[in-house]
């Protein structure tokens, strides 16, 4: 069961809210925005969590179930004292978030991002929690280009099977590349953010088909290729070309889970999906610098 708390932002909360946030520790929690100023979210906060407890921020994919990730890492959250935040973006007010598409009423997704980042800090006293970002398909997808706004320092950023990248290529209008394009409004993205995160990739060997879900624009087939599989091959292949154009380290671990689809509940429950980010969040960088 999930515990439910209204929520009038970050600057109006009801004294009501505030008292009944503290005593949401040990299960997880809905917070529900009614005023807009963050999107609704669910949370788990272990008992022993405290201001120097990393705050993991998971990204939903198309399916948009939050709660799953939540309960599918609650026990390893238990195990770390590791915060747990996953954002809702609702079909209804961000449709197209993992592009950063702004939505019909030009409300930005990293703005309600970031929004919702500051009130699960402000509401549980995480100011000194490490940043960990992690994205399922497109969540993944949103995790990489909005780290490349350098919106939030992350100290680690994990993506999973992504359906397709924006590449490092300038020359490359958005979403495709980082070059300027339309669809960016302003924005620009640095690419060089890329290699100052320790970063994860996964992938499933058996991600390979093409379904509806799929992004089979003939440019991306072209340049990326066919499938998730081949897709964050050459995803890293690309962030090793930049660390070389940059002369910096690649920051970026590159893992492929064998057997494993394209299924968030089956990673977690047969290949051990879960195993492999803890285990890696718990890693030290191998370049002590770079943080």
């Amino acid at each position: 069961m999930i515990e439910a708390i209204n929520s009038e932002g970050r600057q109006g909360r009801s004294q009501t809210t505030k008292a009944a946030t503290p005593s949401a520790r040990g299960r997880p929690v809905s917070i529900m925005s009614s005023d807009g100023a963050c999107l609704d979210y669910v949370a788990y906060v272990p008992e022993n969590a405290g201001p120097d407890s990393p705050l993991l921020v998971c990204l939903h994919g198309l399916k948009r179930n939050p709660a799953e990730q939540i309960f599918r890492f609650a026990p390893y959250a238990d195990r770390n004292n590791v915060v747990l935040l996953a954002p809702l973006f609702s079909r209804g007010r961000f449709k197209r978030f993992q592009t950063l598409d702004p939505n019909e009423s030009g409300e930005l997704a990293e703005d309600l991002f970031d929004a919702t980042i500051a009130d699960i800090m402000d509401r549980y006293n995480l100011a000194n929690s490490r940043l960990w970002l992690f994205g399922f398909s497109g969540g993944g997808q949103f995790a990489h280009r909005y780290a490349m706004l350098g919106r939030h320092r992350l100290d680690r950023l994990a993506i999973v099977a992504p359906g397709w990248f924006t590449i490092p290529e300038p020359d490359l209008p958005y979403p495709f590349g980082t070059g300027p394009s339309g669809k960016l409004n302003g924005r620009i993205l640095d690419s060089g953010l890329l290699l100052e995160t320790p970063s994860l990739l996964v992938v499933g060997s058996r991600d390979t088909a093409r379904g509806v879900s799929l992004n089979q624009d003939p440019r991306i087939d072209n340049f990326q290729g066919r499938t998730r599989l081949a897709r964050a091959r050459s995803w890293i292949e690309h962030m090793q070309l930049l660390a070389h154009r940059q002369d910096k380290p690649c920051t970026w671990d590159f893992v492929t889970i064998e057997g494993a689809k394209h299924s968030f509940s089956r990673m977690i429950d047969q290949y051990g999906l879960a195993d492999v980010l803890f285990e890696w969040l718990a890693k030290e960088p191998d370049n002590q610098e770079m943080r």
